[in-house]
């Protein structure tokens, strides 16, 4: 079952993606293959945007190769809306996104919809909201939710408003969203806690001198978090995913350049973790500062 609590992120599909990237952009032939990987793992879920390059429409590629019914759950998310745009394009705006990505995806629904840019809500809040409710209405998405970046973004939600899925970071090192109650919250409420980011694009299966200068202030966190897991011969990616689902995520978005890296995520998701171990992480990491853990400041 903890295999199915997997969504394969496909930035790597269409773009050339991660810091920990060895490989570059994968070809279509390798983007299906790893497609196909992903499946026979029992991995369910595909988190996609228009924003990751290639990615939809090889998602397209691989539905159309299965006659229109693929074997994954699908998530895109709504772009960012352009600034200073008047409130009543929105609708508009969306419709049309929505119809971009559904033709890329070769799909007539998408089980998931997301805002990309939380922002937009604090903008077009009321607006936006219309617009997506309406898709739901169509048929053409199954549930709504949001991309957040910083724990305050969530209060940009209006208390009231019912939203399926929060997709948020959360790892080893950035464990803000852990503090508090804040995610038995939003399970309380029924919300699914997407958990992405988890090895912080592949930035905790480095060394600590393979980090590049816009990477220095992860050197010493990364430094603390390899010399506790070596008590415990350990390496991050092998609990990255287990500690995620352990602070209260439902499901983790992963990413993978090679099959083989799937499998290693699925074994990865298996894995219990000792409350000792848990313990001393959330302590040794409860705070670490921003330009360690935030990859747009990288």
């Amino acid at each position: 079952m903890s295999r199915e609590r997997l969504i394969l992120g496909t930035a790597q599909l269409g773009l050339e993606y991660g810091i920990a990237n060895r490989s570059g952009l994968p070809s279509e032939g390798e983007a299906r293959r790893l497609l196909e990987a992903a499946e026979a793992e029992g991995v369910r879920g595909l988190d996609c945007a228009p924003a990751y390059g290639m990615a939809e429409a090889r998602i397209g590629a691989f539905v159309r190769i299965r006659g229109g019914r693929p074997p994954f759950e699908v998530a895109t998310k709504v772009a960012s809306l352009p600034g200073g745009i008047p409130t009543d394009w929105v609708p508009e705006l969306v419709e049309q996104g929505l119809d971009a990505s559904l033709e890329r995806l070769g799909l007539e629904r998408v089980q998931t919809l997301l805002v990309h840019d939380v922002a937009d809500l604090g903008s077009h809040g009321g607006a936006l909201r219309a617009a997506l409710e309406r898709e739901v209405e169509r048929g053409r998405v199954a549930r709504l939710g949001v991309s957040v970046y910083e724990p305050e973004e969530l209060e940009l939600l209006p208390e009231g408003e019912a939203w399926s899925v929060v997709q948020l970071p959360l790892s080893l090192l950035d464990q803000r969203f852990a503090q508090g109650r804040l995610l038995t919250s939003l399970r309380n409420v029924g919300v699914e806690v997407h958990a992405r980011s988890v090895l912080l694009q592949g930035l905790l299966t480095l060394e600590p001198e393979e980090l590049a200068p816009p990477q220095e202030a992860a050197r010493e966190p990364l430094r603390r978090l390899r010399a506790i897991l070596a008590d415990w011969s350990l390496q991050p990616a092998e609990i990255a995913i287990a500690f995620a689902l352990e602070l209260g995520a439902s499901r983790v978005v992963i990413g993978a350049e090679a099959p083989e890296q799937l499998r290693a995520s699925g074994e990865a998701s298996e894995r219990r973790l000792e409350p000792e171990l848990v313990a001393a992480l959330r302590e040794a990491f409860a705070e670490v500062p921003r330009a360690a853990i935030d990859p747009r400041a990288w």
